[in-house]
């Protein structure tokens, strides 16, 4: 099953994939930034799979600014797609991965997680306390036959200039600026 806000994007993309893959792939249009949507999703995932083998978070990227200019508005507004969109998925699927005796939870996380930049403090931020918290819930998995795992987004083919939430430019695209 995939995911997106943007109705018309999932449905090309599931069409995509089909077309590739030549099976059926389950679409849900949600925003992943407010919490009941997330609880929607995954009980809609297992309601049509029967059960989660793998979750792959992979929210849009937070669009970058001037530190001293970006309102507190907008810090949340990014930590609640990015930071708190994964956290609360991982909180909701992690129980039907018990129940089912495993799965997988992977993590895209920016390299802004690991290379601080002027430009991109709030996606920093964020993607370094995802790193925290994978690490902390594959402790948590450990012993379950659950795996947890960060990727950075360059290791899975996404450009580093990728457009930021919002439209605005990413964290690849500022630092080309500076």
């Amino acid at each position: 099953m995939i995911c997106s806000r943007d109705a018309g994007t999932l449905k090309q993309a599931a069409a995509d994939i089909e077309r590739a893959t030549g099976g059926h792939v389950e679409t849900a249009s949600a925003d992943l930034s407010q919490h009941a949507e997330v609880v929607r999703v995954a009980k809609d995932a297992v309601a049509r799979l029967g059960r989660l083998d793998v979750r792959v978070n992979n929210a849009g990227a937070i669009k970058g600014g001037d530190f001293l200019a970006t309102p507190d508005e907008e810090w949340l507004n990014g930590w609640s797609l990015k930071l708190l969109g994964y956290i609360r998925m991982a909180r909701e699927v992690l129980p039907h991965m018990q129940r089912q005796g495993g799965g997988r939870i992977i993590n895209v996380v920016g390299a802004a997680a690991r290379n601080p930049a002027v430009t991109c403090m709030m996606g920093g931020t964020a993607n370094a306390a995802l790193i925290n918290f994978t690490k902390a819930l594959s402790d948590l998995g450990a012993g379950h036959r659950r795996l947890t795992g960060a990727r950075e987004d360059g290791a899975l083919g996404q450009p580093d200039g990728a457009a930021g939430e919002g439209g605005g430019p990413g964290c690849g695209e500022l630092r080309k600026r500076t």
